[in-house]
């Protein structure tokens, strides 16, 4: 069973409420610490779902959402791995290549790699009619998409970069390289504890 753990004692500052749960140690009103990590050999099922392609992941409200790529479908699952049977169609926006997921502000955010569009929803699936484009940054194959520091950070699996766009989706000139580090082809990316981990 593969492994992975962390001891080095980085703390990340919280500027506001934390949701908490039992991935995380409270050391005082301000700082968290990623306890030890180790993989727990615990997985769920998606295709009994129909969820055949899944891609992106991101946790709301108490549930896990997954993007599927080839049905242009975001499924919703409880954190047992259950299918909670609803579902969100994101073609009928324009979307038919949904790759990840992330929510802020109560909204999901959903890439669109090949249209190289991010897409706004509410939470029960509808869409609002709000999209921002990447292409102008230079970021022409959207993969993965986090939310962190009121910041979009979206990878470009092509280019090898993370790119950071305001929560309107305007360009902030900043990105940063992962070919450097060895991985030349950056698809998901998510935060934690004042980190990002790509893979």
């Amino acid at each position: 069973t593969p492994t992975a753990t962390s001891t080095s004692p980085h703390a990340l500052e919280i500027q506001g409420g934390v949701a908490m749960d039992g991935d995380i140690e409270v050391l005082n009103s301000f700082y968290v610490k990623p306890r030890t990590a180790s993989y727990t050999g615990v997985t769920f099922d998606l295709v009994g779902s129909g969820n055949a392609n899944p891609i992106g992941i991101t946790q709301y409200g108490g549930y896990f959402w997954v993007a599927d790529d080839l049905d242009a479908e975001v499924y919703k699952y409880n954190l047992d791995g259950t299918y909670t049977g609803v579902s969100f169609d994101t073609a009928g926006s324009g979307n038919a290549n949904s790759y990840s997921i992330t929510q802020y502000g109560g909204y999901f955010w959903v890439t669109d790699y090949i249209d190289a569009l991010v897409y706004k929803y509410a939470t029960d699936g509808t869409y609002t009619g709000v999209t921002f484009n990447t292409t102008g940054s230079g970021n022409a194959l959207p993969q993965g998409i986090t939310q962190y520091g009121g910041y979009f950070w979206v990878t470009d699996e092509v280019d090898a970069l993370v790119y950071k766009y305001a929560t309107d989706g305007t360009y902030t000139g900043v990105s940063f390289d992962t070919a450097g580090s060895g991985n030349a082809n950056p698809y998901g990316i998510t935060q934690y504890g004042g980190y990002f981990w790509v893979v």
